[in-house]
């Protein structure tokens, strides 16, 4: 008796006898093969679909059809099928007409158990042949379609390092044509930079005794001399030690993600920490370089500033810095659309330039002409009105930014606007209770010297009015009365600083009183300083009184001139102005409404943060003896608080000084 088939391949067996059929079946599977059986030859056909037999033992005469027309159906179920029909009279006719349609072999009726067997075993034998044919083909055709696509690199190598063979993924990959492959030019050693030929060597070790390795990470370098990093393993050829192959993955997306990821993360920690001392710092100049530092450290870029805005909206002027240490003189941007730091400001947007080279946007590049940049952004450092100013960074290559970079530019900016604007608060606040405090103590002195004014002034005009007029001692006694006025008037200026002094409002028109004062300011000036005047034609009423605003414009005027030893120019404006929320607390505005605006500029020589937040104190002066009270602009503090007004005052050291007069208008 034969051996069983290894595998239990499937074998139909189609005939009406039903003893037939079922003894074959029994033969079949004692010998290992898993049989199955069918009646007619519809029914045959039904079960060939579904079980895909190896072979078909087929008898030439059914009742529903004839056995060479089944046969050829059967083959166009399955090219592989192997079929046999089975007959009970051999005649030459009914063998030529099965071998005809392909069947393989015919079995005589009665069968012989052997003979049964036998054909079996070849139609098997036949059967795994083509399978295997077959299955060779699909993993042939399935290795061309990974060798021709491009998701995988593959490339065949000997053990000099030569690549003699690789695929279009593979020779795109390293930037190689299939002509330079043909001529020898891609060798290992010229396409891997010199960090990984240690590890390569262990790898090219390994696979030689071990015949394959685990992927590893390295890089290749492109013909152009970028580089590639590649995950790549590798494994001998059948049989050989000296060749192989390898497959190459490109992990440039991979790696772009996980370092896009890691810098994400570097720059939430950052923004985190200068958040944080954004909140309490106290050094603005200092919080501002630490700013300029971090961003240039984060965002690897050799170039980052912080420019503030000037009062007069004309230009941005720096102050903090990393790689403008060799320009030799501040750095100055104009706000104008043309430049890239004056557009983020009027825009109130971000600006990104990767390239200015090709980007045509902002044709005012002398900054950066001038650094030899290449790329750049520039975003607004917001402000309670409009942007406090600008912080750039820019970089000497062409470069692409990513959404996260922006961001984190945009986060810093926000920390440096929290960071100015509690400043400026706390500057605001701790300079009103000073005032205040002051004012307290200066009526008080004002009302108790005044009452010892009375009394001097009193006696002496009684000693005056007693003497005889030609006695000399009347001269004394004059310069008496005169001390004791001048005294008076410093009592009235100080009055004027606490609020205290008695006003005369009235429905007054504020450029009646600057035209009226012109020539008088004029001659003030003199002839080394320029007057100019801009008064708006429908300014609206308030209830003031006419000569405290006199002594207020004067004061102004007269101070923006001493600010101008060698010329200059004093500007004076009035205008109609309604003060929304963010404005009144940027100029410290304690109700929001209607106003009437008084503006005396100079270009003259600025103050400095301390000197400014002194201004309004009684006595305080930075003119030299002899040459100033100290009451001029305590007394105009004075005046614009009783008659219900705002003032506030911005100045640069070398830039001029603007103060801001707000009154409310009449019924306001």
């Amino acid at each position: 008796m034969r051996s069983a088939p290894v595998n239990a391949l499937t074998i139909l067996v189609i005939d009406d006898d039903s003893d037939l059929i079922r003894t074959l079946a029994d033969i079949l599977r004692l010998h290992g093969y898993s049989p199955e059986t069918a009646a007619t030859g519809w029914e045959g056909l039904q079960l060939a679909e579904r079980c895909s037999p190896a072979l078909a033992i087929v008898d030439l005469r059914l009742p529903d059809m004839d056995g060479v027309e089944l046969v050829a159906k059967l083959h166009a179920l399955s090219e592989r099928m192997e079929v046999v029909v089975l007959t009970g009279n051999a005649t030459v006719d009914s063998a030529i007409a099965a071998l005809r349609q392909n069947s393989v072999d015919y079995l005589v009726k009665p069968v012989q158990v052997d003979r049964l067997l036998a054909v079996a075993s070849v139609a098997t034998e036949r059967w795994q042949r083509r399978d295997a044919e077959d299955r060779l083909r699909e993993s042939d055709e399935r290795f061309r379609r990974v060798v021709d696509s491009n998701m995988l690199g593959i490339m065949f190598w000997k053990a000099s390092g030569q690549i003699y063979d690789a695929n279009d993924a593979f020779l795109n990959m390293v930037g190689y044509t299939r002509e330079e492959l043909g001529e020898g030019l891609l060798v290992s050693s010229r396409i891997t930079p010199s960090e990984f030929e240690a590890i390569d060597r262990e790898m090219m070790a390994n696979v030689a005794v071990l015949g394959t390795i685990a992927p590893y990470e390295k890089a290749y370098r492109r013909k152009d001399g970028a580089r590639v990093p590649v995950l790549i393993g590798a494994a001998t050829l059948e049989g050989r030690t000296d060749r192989g192959v390898c497959f190459v993955l490109d992990i440039t997306e991979r790696k772009s993600a996980a370092l896009a990821l890691e810098a994400r993360a570097r720059q939430q920690e950052a923004v985190a920490h200068f958040g944080h001392r954004a909140f309490g710092a106290t050094d603005l100049p200092k919080l501002f370089d630490e700013a300029v530092a971090l961003v240039a450290e984060i965002l690897d870029l050799p170039f980052c500033s912080i420019l503030e805005r000037r009062a007069d909206g004309n230009a941005l002027d720096f102050r903090a810095g990393v790689g403008f240490e060799d320009m030799g003189r501040p750095v100055v941007v104009s706000i104008v659309d043309s430049a890239q730091g004056g557009h983020t400001v009027l825009a109130d947007e971000s600006v990104i330039v990767n390239d200015y080279a090709t980007d045509t946007r902002f044709p005012d590049t002398h900054l950066q002409r001038k650094l030899g940049v290449q790329s750049g952004v520039t975003v607004p450092i917001p402000g309670l009105v409009h942007p406090f100013g600008v912080l750039a960074a820019f970089d000497d290559r062409a470069r692409e930014y990513t959404p996260a970079e922006v961001h984190f530019l945009e986060a810093m900016a926000h920390f440096v606007s929290t960071a100015v604007e509690r400043h400026r608060s706390d500057l605001a606040g701790r300079q009103s209770q000073r005032l205040e405090a002051v004012g307290r103590l200066a009526s008080s002195v004002a009302h108790d010297f005044n009452n010892m004014l009375t009394v001097i002034s009193a006696f002496g005009q009684l000693v005056h009015d007693g003497l005889p007029g030609d006695d000399a001692l009347r001269v004394d006694v004059d310069e008496i009365l005169k001390a004791a006025e001048r005294a008076a008037n410093l009592t009235r200026q100080l009055l004027a600083f606490s609020r205290q002094q008695v006003l005369q409002p009235k429905k007054v028109l504020l450029n009646d009183i600057v035209i009226d004062m012109e020539p008088m300011i004029r001659q003030l000036a003199g002839k080394s300083v320029e007057l100019s005047l801009t008064l708006a034609p429908d300014l609206a009423y308030i209830m003031a009184d006419p000569t405290q605003l006199e002594q207020v414009i004067l004061n102004l005027c007269v101070n923006a001139r001493d600010a101008m030893p060698n010329g200059g120019r004093i500007a004076v404006a009035t205008l109609n102005v309604h003060v929304d929320a963010a404005q009144a607390i940027e100029h410290s505005i304690e109700r929001v409404g209607d106003y009437v605006s008084l503006v005396v500029s100079d270009t003259g020589q600025g103050m400095d943060a301390e000197t400014k937040g002194r201004i309004f104190e009684p006595f305080f002066t930075t003119k030299g003896p002899e040459k100033g009270t100290g009451l001029g602009l305590a007394t105009v503090y004075g005046i614009v608080k009783q008659s219900r007004g705002e003032l506030s005052v911005h100045s640069e050291v070398g830039r001029g000084t603007e103060f801001r007069i707000f009154l409310p208008t009449l019924g306001a």
